[in-house]
Order: structure tokens, then C-alpha cells, then sequence
């Protein structure tokens, strides 16, 4: 009996100490990750996405204007315009190839807007040669070859082919106030598809400035034209500590307008008092993810 009391208590002991154990390595599993910083996992050699959304909070309605891509250093931008709950639950693949068909859907908007308008042009033009509104015979000359511009150019705008976007340089500014990072602006740009297309289509500059016939301008290609995005623009104030869920997908990042939540937001959509603002979201591996701005001493990274 003594020998079995003694087994017994040797085994408590035995279970008390796996157990103890267990409960180090669970403690161990809960040390929250580090936070995530736009410019720190754009250097890295893996690929990352990120949203840049408008809206007011950001939630599944939140309108996704770009998609970006980032890896080496370098971010491709694509054009989307979609909603962030049309993104829900993309792998990555599926999320890039919806942007590469997003993008490109773009292009051929712009195009036919393009089109559209140099048309109307020509019809303007030769309505107001026809009708004598013109007198001046050198102005009806230039009026004339404005006409010829907008046919022999026309024919370009239908055989544009489309460029799809390509990583480009990016940078971070820090906003500092009191010795504290309070902000960040993050600037990179993507394709400007419509300034290209303008060139076959806007015969207002040829008139203005005299550049027709031989001493027109030479046409640049698309990878000549870029613009920076609006949230480019933006200084994000604010950052998500803790992922946002969105139908399913949740998201860190940062934010121009303040997140509101609860009561509060309840009050504020009641009032129609939420604030516009843009967003730059990346999706949340864990629900212990968060968001920090980027350290000065990062590469791409400066101080306002």
C-alpha cells in the first residue's frame, strides 16, 4: 500500500510538471508579433499587398481605388475600383490577377473616352469652319489642319496597346512632432493612361499653342505618363492596433480619419457626421497583427 501511495503521488508530480510545462510554451505561442510597417515589408524579397481604399470607416463598403504590390523595394500600382468586400477571401494570386484585369479594363475606359471626345472635337471644329464663323484665313488655316490632327491621330488612339503597370521607386515621410513620430505620408504613382490618350485627342493645345503640322509634338509613350495616387497625398494619422474584420477578411493598416466604432459611430452615421478619408489596408494574418509607422532609419524612409 505504501509503495502504491508513493507511485501515485510520482505521478501527480510527473503531470503537474508536463502540465506547467504546456502552459510555458502556450504563454510562449501568445507573444504578440511584431507590428507591421509599410516601407519594412516593401524591402523584403517576399511579395506583399496592400489596399488603398476611400470611404468613410473603413468596412466592406470602403471603395478600393488602387491595389498595390510591393517587393524589392519597388511597388506596382494597379488602377481597381471595386469595393473591399469584392476582394473578400482572394488569395494573393487571385487578388493580383483582378487587379491585372481591373487595370487593363481601365485603360480601355479611357481609351474610349478618348475616342469619344476626339470625335466630338472634329465634329465641333468643322461645324464652326462651315458655318464662316472664322474669318481670319490663317485662323481657318489652323482650324483646318487642327481637323486633319484629330483624323490622322484618331487611328492611334484605337491602336494603343495597353502597358500593363511595372514596380516603381516608392517613398515614406515621417511626419515628427513633440521628438514623436505622428504620422506618415507614403507616396508612389501609377499610370496615367488618360494624359496619355489626350495627347491624340486634345486639339484646344494644338490651336493655343500653335503646335500642329511639322511642329507638332512628338507622341511619348504610356511609360512616359504617371501620376501620383490621392492617397499619395494623404498623411495617415491614424493606424489600426488590432485587425478590423471586414465580412471575413480583417485588416491592419493606416488611416487619414480616425476609425469609429460602437455608440460613437452609431451617433456619428445618425448625424451623417463620418469623415471621408483614405486607407491603406494589408490583410491580417492574425487577430494579434498590428500596425506601426516606419522607423527613419529604413531604407526609402526619410523625415519630413
Amino acid at each position: 500500500m505504501k509503495h502504491r501511495t508513493v507511485k501515485v503521488v510520482t505521478l501527480i508530480c510527473v503531470l503537474v510538471t508536463a502540465l506547467a510545462g504546456c502552459g510555458k510554451k502556450a504563454a510562449k505561442s501568445q507573444v504578440k508579433p511584431a507590428p507591421t510597417r509599410f516601407a519594412a515589408l516593401a524591402n523584403q524579397n517576399q511579395r506583399h499587398i496592400w489596399y488603398e481604399t476611400t470611404g468613410k470607416n473603413v468596412s466592406k463598403d470602403s471603395k478600393i481605388t488602387y491595389l498595390l504590390v510591393t517587393q524589392n523595394g519597388k511597388v506596382t500600382v494597379y488602377t481597381v475600383n471595386s469595393s473591399l468586400g469584392g476582394y473578400n477571401r482572394f488569395t494573393d494570386n487571385h487578388a493580383i490577377a483582378e487587379a491585372k484585369r481591373a487595370d487593363k479594363q481601365y485603360f480601355q475606359s479611357k481609351q474610349q473616352d478618348a475616342y469619344t471626345n476626339s470625335k466630338a472635337k472634329q465634329v465641333e471644329l468643322t461645324q464652326k469652319l462651315n458655318r464662316g464663323q472664322v474669318k481670319s484665313a490663317k485662323k481657318r488655316q489652323k482650324l483646318q489642319l487642327a481637323i486633319k490632327q484629330l483624323k490622322n491621330r484618331r487611328w492611334k488612339i484605337e491602336t494603343t496597346r495597353y502597358e500593363a503597370p511595372k514596380p516603381q521607386s516608392y517613398s515614406v515621410k515621417l511626419v515628427k512632432k513633440n521628438d514623436r513620430i505622428k504620422g506618415e505620408k507614403i507616396i508612389y504613382r501609377s499610370h496615367d493612361y488618360e494624359g496619355y490618350l489626350n495627347q491624340f485627342a486634345d486639339a484646344d493645345s494644338w490651336l493655343k499653342n500653335n503646335q500642329l503640322g511639322p511642329r507638332a509634338k512628338k507622341i511619348k509613350p504610356v511609360s512616359a505618363f504617371f501620376k501620383k495616387t490621392d492617397g499619395a497625398k494623404t498623411v495617415y494619422k491614424h493606424r489600426f492596433h488590432k485587425p478590423q474584420k471586414t465580412i471575413i477578411d480583417k485588416y491592419i493598416g493606416y488611416l487619414e480619419v480616425k476609425q469609429q466604432k460602437g455608440d460613437k459611430l452609431k451617433k456619428m452615421k445618425k448625424n451623417n457626421s463620418l469623415k471621408e478619408g483614405n486607407s491603406l489596408l494589408y490583410r491580417a494574418n492574425s487577430s494579434r497583427d498590428s500596425t506601426a509607422f516606419d522607423k527613419a532609419s529604413t531604407k526609402h524612409v526619410t523625415l519630413k
